[in-house]
C-alpha cells in the first residue's frame, strides 16, 4: 500500500492525482521542497486542477533552479515509466474514471489486480522525502 501512495504521490506532480509530492532523485527532498522559491516566484497564481502547477513550472524549466529542475526530470521519467507500465491496466480496470483522480483511485483499489508490469513500475518508484501525508 505504501508503494502505491508512493507512485500517487510522484503522479500527482504530474497532475494524475490531487497531491504534489514526489521524491527528488538523488537528493531525498520533495519535489515541493526543491521548487518552492522557483514555483512562488513564477507560479504562484496557477490554480492547482488539472496539473496545471506543475506544468507552469515545465513551462519555465530554463529559469528554474537546478534542484527544481532535476526534481521535475525525475517526475517525469517516474511518470512515464508509470504510463506506459500501467496504461493497459487502467483500461482494462478503469475505463469509466474519467479524471486523473478517478483513474489514481481507481488503480489504488485494483491493486490486486494490476500486471506484474504495473507492479514492477510502481515497485520502482523511490521512497519519498517529506512528512507522511504530503
Amino acid at each position: 500500500m505504501r508503494r502505491i501512495m508512493l507512485v500517487a504521490a510522484g503522479l500527482a506532480a504530474l497532475g494524475l492525482a490531487s497531491s504534489a509530492i514526489a521524491q527528488q532523485a538523488g537528493q531525498g527532498q520533495s519535489l515541493r521542497q526543491a521548487c518552492a522559491a522557483d514555483f512562488q516566484k513564477y507560479c504562484a497564481g496557477t490554480p492547482a486542477a488539472g496539473g496545471q502547477r506543475l506544468k507552469c513550472l515545465e513551462d519555465n524549466k530554463d529559469k528554474l533552479s537546478d534542484a527544481c529542475r532535476s526534481g521535475l526530470a525525475a517526475v517525469s521519467q517516474a511518470g512515464a515509466t508509470m504510463r506506459e507500465a500501467c496504461g493497459p491496466d487502467i483500461q482494462k480496470l478503469c475505463p469509466s474514471a474519467d479524471s486523473p483522480g478517478a483513474r489514481m483511485r481507481c488503480i489504488t483499489d485494483n491493486k490486486d489486480k494490476l500486471s506484474d508490469a504495473c507492479k514492477s513500475a510502481m515497485a520502482a518508484v523511490p521512497q519519498r522525502g517529506g512528512r507522511q501525508g504530503d
